[in-house]
């Protein structure tokens, strides 16, 4: 896993209120910058090459993922959009990094290498 940099959290927020801005600049993430793909005021897609980000806002907090093949973007979404939903539901902290989250975060994915 990684911490999301106080720069680039701002900078992903500003791209969930005016998408124009990930369009035009990219997406900062963990030091690399991905070109932003799509956007709406739940979720950001951007890529870098065959990997990319995916950033999902839920209740009171933003969840962050990369993926790398043979990972798919939609298998990182879905898994994304499920785990928010369970945030959302309350079954996470989301005031700290939960190891629970962690753990199902891996154990959803095929090669468990995907990041919070």
């Amino acid at each position: 896993g990684f911490r999301v940099r106080k720069k680039e959290f701002l900078l992903l927020n500003r791209s969930f209120l005016d998408p124009a801005s990930m369009f035009e600049h990219g997406l900062p993430v963990n030091g690399r910058k991905y070109v932003g793909i799509s956007a709406n005021p739940k979720t950001l897609h951007a890529k870098s090459g065959p990997s990319g980000v995916i950033c999902v806002r839920a209740r009171n907090c933003v969840l962050v993922a990369t993926y790398y093949p043979p990972t798919s973007a939609p298998q990182a979404l879905i898994t994304l959009e499920e785990i928010s939903t369970e945030v959302n539901i309350g079954m996470y902290k989301t005031d700290s990094i939960d190891a629970n989250l962690l753990h199902s975060i891996k154990s959803r994915t095929k090669d468990g290498d995907d990041d919070d």
